[in-house]
C-alpha cells in the first residue's frame, strides 16, 4: 500500500464518483474529493470556470492537487501547471477506465461507442443534454449510425449490465462487456501521488 500524506486535493469528473470513493477506501486515504458534474464538457467554459475556480479555491491549503479528466479541455493542462497540480494520464473517461485494452478496442472497431457506469444508469437524461432528443430511432439514426458496437465498461461497483444490454439493443449495437474494475483507475491515480 502507498503511504502518502492526507493533504491531497482531487478534482474529479462526477463520472468516476463511486471508484474513486471504493478507491479511497479501500487504500484507508482520507483525500479532499471535489466532484464537478459528468456534463459540464458540454460546455467548455463552464468545465474550464469550475476547475479554475476549484483549483484557486482550494490550492493553497492542499500540497498536492490532483486532477482527474481526460483531455475534456484543450487548455486543461496548461490550468493544471497553473496551480501546481497534476493530471491523471488518459486521453478521454473510457481510457482512464481501460487503460491499454482502450486502444486495443479502437483498433478491433473504431466504430465504439463506450458505456461507462454513470452513462448506462443516466443515459437518457444525459441523452436529452447531449442531443435534446430521448427519441432512440433518431438517435440512431442521426448520431449514431457510425457506430458498429458499444461496450460497457463494468468497475464492479453496480450491475447495469442489463440496463447496456437494453440501451445496445435499442441503438442497435452490438454489445461486449469489459471488466477492468478500478484498477486503471487505482494504477493511474497512484502514478500521480
Amino acid at each position: 500500500m502507498i503511504k502518502v500524506g492526507e493533504n491531497t486535493l482531487i478534482v474529479s469528473c462526477a463520472i468516476f464518483r463511486k471508484e474513486l470513493e471504493t478507491i479511497m477506501q479501500r487504500n484507508e486515504w482520507n483525500f479532499k474529493l471535489i466532484f464537478l458534474e459528468p456534463l459540464r464538457h458540454l460546455g467548455v467554459k463552464k468545465l474550464d470556470r469550475e476547475l479554475n475556480n476549484n483549483l484557486e479555491r482550494f490550492s493553497r491549503d492542499y500540497d498536492k492537487k490532483i486532477v482527474i479528466y481526460g483531455k475534456c479541455l484543450s487548455n486543461i493542462d496548461d490550468i493544471c501547471s497553473k496551480y501546481g497540480a497534476k493530471r491523471i494520464k488518459g486521453e478521454n473517461c473510457p481510457e482512464i477506465l481501460l487503460g491499454e485494452r482502450f486502444l486495443e478496442l479502437i483498433k478491433e472497431e473504431p466504430g465504439t461507442f463506450y458505456l461507462t457506469p454513470p452513462l448506462c444508469k443516466d443515459f437518457k437524461k444525459m441523452a436529452i443534454k447531449c442531443f435534446f432528443t430521448d427519441d432512440y430511432t433518431k438517435l440512431k439514426d442521426n448520431y449514431f449510425r457510425n457506430y458498429k458496437r458499444a461496450v460497457y465498461i463494468d468497475t464492479d461497483i453496480d450491475d447495469l449490465s442489463e440496463k447496456a444490454r437494453e440501451l445496445s439493443e435499442r441503438l442497435d449495437l452490438r454489445l461486449i462487456t469489459e471488466k477492468p474494475g478500478t484498477r486503471n483507475l487505482e494504477k493511474r491515480l497512484k502514478e500521480v501521488l
